[in-house]
């Protein structure tokens, strides 16, 4: 299975980045969001996680998981992010059942609904403990 490259990927582009260059490179508000991703790396245990605009313009050659929205200074929407998990056609079957699993109690939670999103959440958990953005929401509900 391949694994991703950590750090981020420029918003409005299909290049793969280091965090730190794509901070050091980026102004006004892609600058900030570049900055956010990163930071959010570290609290969802994610090596890299991207924009809905990047993973629009890549999802054909990688393989993705929503993982949350966030705020991002400057938006007044939140943003939502997601996680690289690995080239296009690498995940396996039991992998994708997983990230459905994961998907669907992201869906429970932004409806609120904080039993039913726990129970996905941990069951993700159970199959693949230590997973940081399972952990993350599980903790929220």
């Amino acid at each position: 299975t391949a694994t991703p490259p950590t750090g981020g990927i420029a918003p409005r582009s299909a290049r793969l980045v280091t965090g730190s260059e794509l901070c050091a490179r980026g102004s006004g508000a892609v600058g900030a969001l570049a900055s956010r991703l990163e930071g959010l790396n570290k609290f969802y245990g994610t090596s890299t996680l991207v924009s809905h605009t990047t993973q629009e313009h890549v999802r054909d050659r990688f393989e993705f998981r929503r993982v949350d929205r966030v705020a991002v200074k400057g938006k007044t929407e939140g943003v939502d992010v997601f996680e690289l998990l690995m080239l296009k056609g690498d995940i396996s079957v039991n992998l994708r059942k997983l990230m459905d699993v994961y998907e669907n109690g992201l869906a429970a939670y932004f409806e609120r609904d904080w039993k039913f999103a726990l129970q996905h959440f941990n069951t993700v958990l159970k199959y693949r403990p230590g997973d940081g953005p399972s952990q993350a929401l599980a903790a929220r509900c």
